[in-house]
This record gives C-alpha cells, structure tokens and sequence, in this order.
C-alpha cells in the first residue's frame, strides 16, 4: 500500500531510517551534567549541574548551538563556587539524515561565578574582570525516537583563555573544564502537534 511504499522509500541501504525531518529547524535541549575541572589542586570535585540548549539546524548536518550552563568548580578542603557559564558553537552531523548520528562541534565562550566569588574578593589586584573567555571544543551522539523528540549524549571541554578562575594564577597552560553531558530534546512544534491531537 501507500504507506508501506512511503516508509521503504526512507529507507537506507541497511534498512535504518532516513529521512531530512529528524534533523532540522530548531531544536530545544536540556542536559544533566556531570564535570570538573583541570587546574592547580590536585583534589578536584565532580559537580553536578545542568544547560540548556537553543539549536538550530541549517541543514540536516549542521547547526549553530546557543547554550547555558550552571553548576559548580571546587576542590576539596579548597573551595567550591557555582558558576554559569554561555556558549556559542557550530556542530557538525556525520549522519544527519539517520536516526543516530555521532558529532563534533567547535565554538567558544564565557564563564563567571554566579555570585562574587572568595577569589575575586581575595585576589581583586590581580583579577582585572569577573569574566573567563573559553574555547570550546565536544563531542557525542544524538540519537532521534521521532522526527520531533529525542536523547543526546555527549563530553563537552572548555579551554579557559583567561588563567586563576581557580584563584591561582601560574604556569604557560591556563585552567580547563570538562562535562559529560545527557538531555532530551525535543522540537518546539512538537507541543503544537500534542494539543492540536487532543483539541
């Protein structure tokens, strides 16, 4: 029939799933995240947090990502600081037409601590700004339930351009930070679709 004929025609040699539709317009995330840093203590801490993400596809194979972060950077027995940081990146999707697709994306940043944090009052003659620029660089897999809604996993690292976001401020190569992250997303029109089903 019909329908048997459109769903053989969107399949691929292996007879996965195709289609432009999973991957295209925007695009809403929402991350679990699990990350640290690299820095001058040696007892660093794995923090929790959370990021949202505004992505928006140009074509099924690349997007430009809008992104926010909050969690925390700490050391035991040294410090702990919530921070909130905004990423702005390009993703590039190896299979963007296919239900899983593996991908790597560049960008860059900013980082600040969500309030006045012990090292800027601590060391305010020699911090000249509250803010950290970042380079960026991640990595993962996006896998599509629907054409509307689906998971991410990824690892996302930050190159801190700016050195002593830990309150020490020493050596050629600036502090760094890392997150492994895990979110749903989902297309904003996928609401419309739902209320338009039940109305």
């Amino acid at each position: 029939d019909i329908k048997e004929w459109e769903e053989r025609a969107e399949t691929n040699y292996f007879g996965l799933f195709d289609s432009n539709e999973l991957r295209s317009g925007l695009n809403i995330t929402t991350n679990f995240t699990l990350g640290s840093h690299i820095g001058s203590y040696p007892n660093r801490e794995t923090t929790p947090g959370a990021s949202l993400e505004l992505e928006y596809f140009t074509n099924p194979s690349i997007s430009v990502v809008l992104s926010g972060q909050y969690s925390r950077l700490a050391a035991n027995n040294a410090f702990s600081e919530p921070y909130i940081g905004g990423d702005l990146g390009v993703r590039k999707y190896f299979t963007g037409q296919s239900r899983l697709s593996p991908y790597v994306g560049l960008g860059g940043g900013v980082m600040t601590y969500h309030r006045k944090s012990i090292f800027n009052q601590r060391l305010a003659d020699n911090i000249d700004s509250d803010l950290y620029p970042t380079a960026n660089a991640e990595a993962g897999f996006d896998y599509r339930f629907t054409k509307n809604i689906g998971i991410q996993l990824g690892f996302d690292y930050r190159y801190i351009l700016k050195d002593g976001i830990d309150g020490v401020s020493k050596g050629s190569v600036h502090d760094q930070q890392w997150n492994v992250t895990t979110g749903i997303k989902i297309k904003p029109r996928a609401f419309g679709d739902f209320f338009k089903g039940i109305f």
